[in-house]
This record gives structure tokens, C-alpha cells and sequence, in this order.
């Protein structure tokens, strides 16, 4: 899901794991605050199992910074929707999300209407002792090419990652992506983060 690219002010309610909420953003610096959106979503706990979810709506996609950041590409207003849903039960976390324009965003095509997706799901475990995730992913888009600094057609992630020491960590992904000339790469990427 993408976000609004300037400060937004929302109003909303909720109820019993039920809310909704109605938003209003200026957008682009120069224009005036013409644009807008809403927001449903559910949540239940019931003892070590969580979900949340929702569904949103948004008059002009091209107004979140995760969808158009081409500055060289003629926009159109269009609007867009989104749905996620999160899923927690002990160690394991379930996440889906996809975004869709509902009508093109390219000023040259009239057929253009971009589409994300993400699915992740991950495990938390240890390894001697010490805390460590394995998490898996499938990403993907449909034309978008022109979007989102061209996202892939597809991507499959597979992650590790383990604590070593308080606030220090290392992690391993390896990723595989299609683009949308077909070109397919494999990246290893390793990674060491500490935290203060």
C-alpha cells in the first residue's frame, strides 16, 4: 500500500474491532486540498490469534509516493483502491496487500491501470538459543513498467535473519524478479544491522 505523499487530515470512528475513517490531503505543494479518501477495516484478537484487515479508497493514486515517482511521466487523475490483511497467531505472521489504479494513470494510454501485489509470510524461531525470522515473499505487478521505478512482473523472496548479540543482527535474502522485458536475475544480499 502506498502513501499519501503530503499530511492528511483524517477523521474516524471505531467500534467493537469495526473502523472507519474519511481523510483530505493537499497532494501536489501548489494544488489545493481537492483531494481525498476513505478508509474500512476490521480487527479481532482472540487469545494468541490476531487478524486485521480493511479495504481503502483513494480519488487520485497517483498522490501516493510507493505507485508514481517519474517525474518525466504525463498523469492522469485517477483514482485507486487497496486491501490488506495481517495475520499473527504465535510465532507466525501472515501479510497480503495489493493496490490497483481503477483507470489510467499514463496521459498516453487509456489502458494503462497499474496493479501491486505482496505476500509475505514469516516464521520466528531460534537457533541456538538465539531469536532468529525465516520469512518468504511473492511480489508482482501488472502494467506498471512505467511505475514505481519499474517494478518487476514478478518477484519470490526468501529471507534469514539472526540476532546475535543484543541489538545486533545479521541476515541473508535472496531474491529472484522477472521484469517486464523478461529479463530473470537472482540477488544475494547479506546484511549487518545494529541498533542504538
Amino acid at each position: 500500500a502506498g502513501e499519501t505523499s503530503e499530511a492528511a487530515i483524517e477523521f474516524g470512528l471505531s467500534n467493537n474491532g469495526l473502523s472507519g475513517s474519511i481523510y483530505v490531503f493537499k497532494g501536489d505543494p501548489e494544488s489545493e486540498i481537492n483531494n481525498y479518501g476513505l478508509n474500512l477495516g476490521y480487527e479481532v484478537e482472540k487469545g494468541n490469534f490476531v487478524f486485521s484487515g480493511g479495504v481503502g479508497w483513494l480519488n487520485d493514486i497517483s498522490e501516493t509516493d510507493s505507485v508514481v515517482d517519474d517525474p518525466t511521466i504525463m498523469i492522469n487523475k485517477a483514482s485507486g483502491w487497496t486491501a490488506f490483511a495481517q495475520i499473527n497467531t504465535g510465532a507466525f505472521t501472515f501479510i497480503g496487500e495489493y493496490v490497483a489504479a481503477t483507470e489510467s494513470l499514463d496521459a498516453y494510454s487509456i489502458t494503462d491501470e497499474p496493479s501491486f501485489f505482496n505476500i509475505e509470510a514469516s516464521l520466528g524461531f531460534n537457533i541456538m538459543g538465539k531469536p532468529a525470522i525465516a520469512a518468504i515473499g511473492y511480489q508482482g505487478s501488472d502494467e506498471a513498467s512505467s511505475y514505481a521505478g519499474g517494478m518487476d512482473v514478478k518477484r519470490t523472496l526468501a529471507a534469514l535473519c539472526l540476532e546475535i548479540m543484543d541489538n545486533t543482527s545479521i541476515g541473508v535474502e535472496y531474491m529472484n524478479a522477472e521484469d517486464y522485458a523478461g529479463a530473470d536475475t537472482d540477488t544475494v544480499t547479506g546484511q549487518l544491522a545494529v541498533e542504538f
